[in-house]
């Protein structure tokens, strides 16, 4: 996966986000195959500068992946509190 390009990122978090079982890195994965006008939704805050957990939007931008916030998600459907 294109996070491990990055080598700012300790083994551990490579490892972590990597890790079959769990399900960032196929999220990821997934969108990058199947990207026909998707958009992944995400809680995650960019942390470009994080060494200790590779976020989905750091995985989302090596891959040329879309993202948004929930927030922004909602917004732009018309959703309101």
């Amino acid at each position: 996966m294109a996070a491990s390009r990055s080598s700012h990122y300790t083994q551990a978090a490579l490892n972590e986000f990597l890790n079959v079982d769990e399900a960032d890195a196929w999220l990821v994965a997934y969108s990058l195959v199947d990207c026909q006008n998707r958009i992944l939704i995400t809680h995650e805050i960019p942390q470009p500068q994080g060494r200790k957990k590779i976020k989905i939007p750091e995985a989302c931008n090596a891959t040329g992946v879309a993202f948004m916030d929930t927030i922004t998600m909602m917004r732009q459907i018309g959703i309101s509190f």
